[in-house]
Parts: C-alpha cells; structure tokens; sequence
C-alpha cells in the first residue's frame, strides 16, 4: 500500500466525542497531564484502529508509551499492550490496580538525552507545581479514581493486559519476529537521532506480522525540518517522512492546509481546556483568556508491513509465543 500521511486536524474531537470522554476519564482518573495535541493524536489512532477492525484481544505494541496515557486507553478497549520505552518501567500504583499487568525483563542501561528531559520534568517541585495548577485552574476531579475504577470493574467489557519492556524502540531483542497485531507510537519519533529513524521503522516492521498496521503520530513542519528545543524534538517536512516511509512523491496530501490547521489549534476550546501547566496561552489584551501559539501540527502516518501477499487478519486472541526465548 502507499503509506497514508496526513496533518491531523483539531476537528477530530469533534468527530469523536465518545472517545474524546474516555481519554479525559483515564487523564483525570489517572491524574496525567498531556502533550497539547495529544488528544488529536489519541483519538486519530483509536478511529483508525476501529476502521481497520482490529479487534479486542489483539496485541498492539505502544512504541515509546513512557507513563503516557495511550498504552491505558488501549487497555481500557480490551487491547493487550506491549508498552515499550527506554526510561524506566512504572507503572501508574491505579494502572496496578486496574489491569493485569508483567514486566518484561532487559538487563541494559539506557541513555539518552531526552531521559535526562523527562527526569528534570518530573522532578519534585515541577511536580508539586503541576499539582498546584491543576488545583487552582479547577482540573483536579478527587472523584475520577472512582470513576475509572467503576468503568473497568463494572463495564461490560473486558479489558486488557500490560506488559511493560524498558528497550530502545530501535532495538527490542525480547519480541519475537512477526509477534505484533498492530504498532502505535505518539509523538515518539521526533525524539531520535534523525539518522536511526529507519533503524526504528525498521523493528517495527520486524515485530509486525505480515500485513499488520503501523500508526504514527509525530510533529510536522511547514517545509523543512527544524528541531523545537522546548521540546527536543525534530518537526518533519513532508519530503522527510515520504522519504521515511517510502510514499511516493506527488501523492495526496493536507500539508497544503498546515496554516489553516495551524489556526484551528490556536483557537480550539477544547485543546485550551485542557492544556498542561507547562505551556501558557499568550495575552492578547489585557481582559482576554489568551491565545494558545503553537508551532507546529501533529501529523498521522498509517502503512502496513507488506510482505508477499500475506495479510493480517484479525485472530482475536492474545498470540503465544510473543516473547523471545
């Protein structure tokens, strides 16, 4: 198949309103702040997931999941996750309580700029500063615990298990070739060396089965590439990803809509009211709430792993054998 990239539009919420609950329902229950687009990113992945009939049950690799909220709506849909990521495996004391849930072991030690990030993130008084926010902007729901609790013990579904993997995304010696239903990563790639980017699409399409769906979100650029400090992350032009991902030049795009995309997210009501503490809407006037500036858009890449004329059909069941000996 040609691969499918798309800038990601804000409309998806609205387009999606049941899920856009469920995401907001594990945030608070939860208590995790997000990325500014991630809502866009979450919902876009699990509409397409649904679209492709991937089924419950099917094991779905959450590539760089970190302590993110994606790896736990999954499982909330009765997916079993694979939640892979180089920093250290935690897993939320709720997310313990709520779902079945392993360690997969791996004795290596990782480095790597963007830990060191992350670590200064959570560190004790951003924490206690994300706490104070999240008070005083009125987003702490005491009740949401019980909310998410009620929703996984008493819902009519079952929910699936976790299985947490502290590897390098570009490297997963412990899953077995062609184990995976599906592969999903958020805002992840950006994030690595530009130069090993095809070594990390590369273990994806080991692990995939044949046929099986790779789902991407990452940062995009109006032209050419630029690397976002704030963040430490890469925002890729359009010729960069066809390049990534073998799409051919010439084919469909939004990325002649970026300005007017780029808009929408400055003005979307929803993407504001649920903004993390670390980004602060830029006054316009002296009485108004303030225009969110981002910089760049989320974009959605969809292929799958093509080999010979296999393809991946829904099985429905957790697969034996996922673990390498």
């Amino acid at each position: 198949m040609i691969p499918e990239i798309d800038i990601l539009p804000c409309r998806l919420l609205d387009e999606n309103p049941e899920t856009v609950k469920d995401i907001e329902l594990i945030q608070k229950g939860l208590f995790i702040e997000l990325g500014w687009h991630y809502y866009v990113d979450f919902v876009w992945i699990i509409d397409r997931m649904r679209h492709l009939g991937i089924p419950r049950g099917a094991t779905v690799l959450d590539a760089g999941a970190g302590r993110g909220l994606l790896q736990y709506l999954l499982a909330l849909y009765g997916y079993n996750v694979v939640s892979v990521d180089f920093t250290p495996r935690k897993n939320r004391l709720m997310g313990k309580l709520l779902f079945k849930n392993d360690q997969i072991s791996d004795e290596k030690e990782h480095t790597h700029p963007y830990i060191t990030h992350l670590q200064d993130m959570r560190s004790g008084g951003k924490v206690w500063k994300k706490l104070w926010f999240l008070i005083s902007h009125r987003r702490l729901d005491f009740f949401a615990p019980f909310k998410l609790i009620r929703q996984v013990v008493f819902g009519k579904s079952q929910t699936g298990e976790m299985h947490f993997y502290q590897a390098d995304i570009r490297d997963m010696p412990a899953l077995k070739d062609g184990s995976i239903d599906a592969v999903v990563s958020v805002s992840v790639i950006e994030h690595l060396d530009i130069e090993s980017l095809p070594q990390a699409i590369a273990e994806f399409n080991r692990v995939l089965k044949p046929g099986a769906p790779m789902l991407i979100t990452t940062s995009a650029s109006k032209d050419n590439d630029w690397f976002h400090e704030a963040s430490l992350g890469w925002c890729f032009s359009r010729s960069r990803l066809n390049a990534l991902f073998a799409c051919p030049a010439g084919s469909p795009t939004t990325f002649t809509d970026y300005q007017d995309i780029l808009a929408g997210y400055r003005e979307n009501k929803t993407i504001r009211e649920h903004l993390a503490g670390i980004y602060q809407p830029v006054e316009r006037t002296a009485g108004s709430a303030g225009t969110w500036m981002p910089e760049y858009v989320p974009v959605g890449i969809f292929t799958r792993k093509e080999h010979g004329q296999d393809r991946w059909e829904a099985a429905g069941k957790f697969p034996t054998g996922m673990i390498a000996g």
